[in-house]
């Protein structure tokens, strides 16, 4: 008799369903599990609904309602266009049997029900991947589903736990740290045109973090990881330069812990890494964070709280919200399971998008590991993914695999950050546009968070300078013969042409002709 026969007669003494430890059930096959459970296990099953209020078994016998959605038809269709097509206007979110139906558990966990109330139906739509304006979606071939418009897609993987879909839990698992060192190995080995550095160059005196023994040792040629985050209100520094202090911020906690899972020993992290007694030092260092931030192997961005003390969801003591969770469950022959959306609002409505200091540190990062409420997120200067799906990178890359078609991304953004860094001259004017509408906790350091960008600027074959913010453009002609007798007079001149979109108040040590004394 198998361990799994025992354990369903042993179950059965006690009534259904029967008890079996989380090991256990986790090394089940899916269809072994069926034998036991009618759906998924509840250690894979999260929901947006009151926990408190739910039972921890989702069962697999549908309601009226329900019953009657033919899933093989829904999942195998075709369609034209990128609208998808509209199924069944399902009744009222409270007529729903969510405690008791498997489909209506699973659907409205994938919807904000606050927006549904009563008397209103509620629409299910089926969409082709290939057809989809999510781009990344084209590059395989299946159906999904959607409730609600909520954008978070459920779609049948027919062999359980493998398919494009990844599962989220509230922990980070060691495999998904071995998935985004795939990430970072297929950025260094195949974008060897636009993400490496072809002339890197050496910061005199940076220090790093050692995160084994905690020492803050001198750089040299070691390889490292950067940190970007909220500083936050507090003063709180280490009061010996060379070891950090026994008691850290919890961000700073989790970023030692991802560095070490992705096999690096050396961690950036401005607060200790800089001597913040030492004037002189901190104005060199500032100086060069293009360097910085560019040398780096990886940048880890904290997007979310308010300060270091938050910590990076799923990495140790913050927990991932339920909400945001994968939900699943088997219906008849699908193992159906839910999409986590990753849009740019998911970074552009956190604290971290809107501080001056960390534009550029976003910006600099040849790779950045986004930590977000719901999961990682990479991007580079050639690719972006997320933890939720598993997409055939491979498939979305050109020939020279240098970069996404063009089709995965848009005009001038890979996915939430630019393409590069000093591609055009008309790229300064939108850089400066875009980060002088930051909030900025000193104003006498308006210019230094915008210094790495003038370097990178600077740097660049365009060899872009500025004058106290004023970028000396080169000849304005795009793709086309340069203006003739085009001087760097000309360039700044040109430069002196902005305008305040509304009042504005003086900033003092800084001149009224410079975008930077307003």
């Amino acid at each position: 008799m198998s361990q799994l026969e025992e354990s369903i007669i042993t179950a059965k003494d006690s009534g259904y369903p029967p008890k079996l430890s989380k090991e256990r059930l986790e090394s089940l096959a899916v269809n072994e599990r069926d034998d036991i459970y009618p759906t998924i296990l509840p250690s894979f099953c999260q929901s947006s609904v009151i926990p408190s209020k739910r039972s921890p078994l989702v069962r697999s016998n549908l309601c009226t309602q329900c019953a009657k959605i033919d899933l093989d038809a829904l999942l195998s269709r075709p369609h034209k266009t990128q609208a998808g097509q509209l199924a069944k206007n399902l009744s009222p979110v409270p007529n729903w049997k969510i405690e008791s139906c498997a489909l209506c558990s699973l659907l409205s966990s994938t919807m904000d029900l606050h927006y549904w109330p009563s008397g209103r139906k509620v629409p299910l739509r089926t969409y082709s991947s290939n057809k989809m304006k999510d781009k990344a979606w084209n590059s395989i071939n299946t159906n999904l589903l959607e409730a609600g418009h909520s954008e978070r897609y459920i779609i049948s993987q027919p062999e359980g736990m493998e398919g494009p879909v990844r599962i989220i839990k509230d922990e980070i698992e060691k495999a998904n740290f071995e998935t985004v060192k795939s990430w970072i190995s297929l950025c260094q080995n195949k974008h060897t045109k636009i993400c490496s550095i072809a002339d890197p160059s050496f910061v005199p005196g940076l220090k790093l973090i050692d995160c084994i023994t905690s020492d803050i040792v001198l750089a040299k040629d070691k390889p490292y990881v950067a940190l970007s985050y909220i500083w936050g209100s507090s003063t709180e520094v280490s009061e010996n330069p060379s070891k950090l202090p026994e008691t850290l911020p919890n961000t700073i906690k989790d970023a030692i812990i991802v560095a070490k899972e992705l096999g690096y020993r050396y961690l950036w992290v401005d607060r200790y890494c800089i001597d913040q007694a030492n004037e002189g030092e901190k104005a060199d260092q500032c100086g060069k964070m293009d360097i910085i931030y560019q040398n780096a192997e990886l940048t880890i961005i904290a997007a979310i709280g308010q300060d270091p003390s938050y910590g990076l969801p799923g990495v140790s003591l913050r927990k991932r919200k339920p909400q945001h969770l994968t939900t699943c469950s088997k219906i008849g022959k699908h193992f159906l399971i839910s999409t986590q959306s990753w849009s740019k609002e998911v970074v552009e409505t956190t604290k971290w998008k809107t501080r001056a200091w960390t534009y550029q540190e976003g910006l600099l990062s040849r790779r950045r590991l986004v930590f977000a409420e719901e999961q990682m997120y990479f991007e580079c200067y050639g690719m972006y993914c997320y933890e939720s799906v598993q997409f055939p990178l491979q498939t979305l890359h050109r020939k020279d695999m240098q970069s996404f078609k063009s089709v995965f991304c848009s005009e001038k953004l890979i996915g939430i950050f630019p393409k590069g860094v000093g591609t055009t001259s008309i790229e300064i004017v939108q850089r400066i546009e875009e980060y002088s509408g930051l909030n900025l906790t000193n104003p006498s350091d308006i210019l230094r968070g915008m210094l790495g960008i003038f370097n990178a600027f600077q740097r660049s074959r365009l060899g872009i300078y500025h004058c106290l913010g004023i970028p000396i453009l080169p000849s304005i002609a795009q793709g086309v013969k340069p203006i003739e007798g085009w001087t760097p007079s000309m360039g700044f001149f040109f430069g002196l042409f902005w305008d305040l979109q509304e009042r504005s108040e003086r900033r003092n040590g800084f001149p009224s002709w410079s975008w930077t004394g307003w």
